[in-house]
């Protein structure tokens, strides 16, 4: 509030002294007042005002910006949907076996989150790793 009545009484100030430079200024060039000083006055103002301004400004952009980025992530996410969808692995092809039509997988396809993650009898899975120490000593 103080901000915002500080910027009032400058505006009130500098039209004043426009409309005292306008009527009579050789009478204020005694008291060191120009039209340059004028424009000074007017530059510091903008910049003042400007700069209460400021944090306004930058809550309103990040809020922007945050608004922004929930669409974006799901048009992201429908596009890894759409690629983990038409993502597959063949298993080696007999090749006397006829090929699938254009566009359709073959039989042997699998997803891709199965190839991501093998299942528990898999002989590719890796045994934990048990720290010699977190397992009780026998005495």
């Amino acid at each position: 509030m103080r901000d915002a009545s500080l910027v009032a009484k400058a505006t009130l100030l500098r039209d004043r002294l426009q409309a005292a430079l306008a009527s009579d200024a050789a009478a204020l060039v005694a008291y060191d007042i120009t039209p340059v000083q004028l424009t000074a006055l007017q530059k510091e103002l903008d910049d003042y005002a400007e700069m209460i301004a400021a944090p306004s400004k930058a809550i309103a952009q990040r809020k922007a910006l945050t608004a922004a980025l929930r669409p974006a992530f799901r048009e992201v996410s429908a596009i890894l949907n759409s690629m983990d969808a038409s993502f597959c692995v063949s298993a080696p092809r007999n090749p006397d076996a006829p090929s699938p039509p254009p566009g359709k997988p073959p039989e042997s396809c699998a997803t891709w989150e199965a190839t991501l993650r093998p299942s528990p009898r898999s002989p590719n899975r890796q045994p934990r790793y048990k720290h010699p120490t977190s397992t009780p000593q026998n005495k």
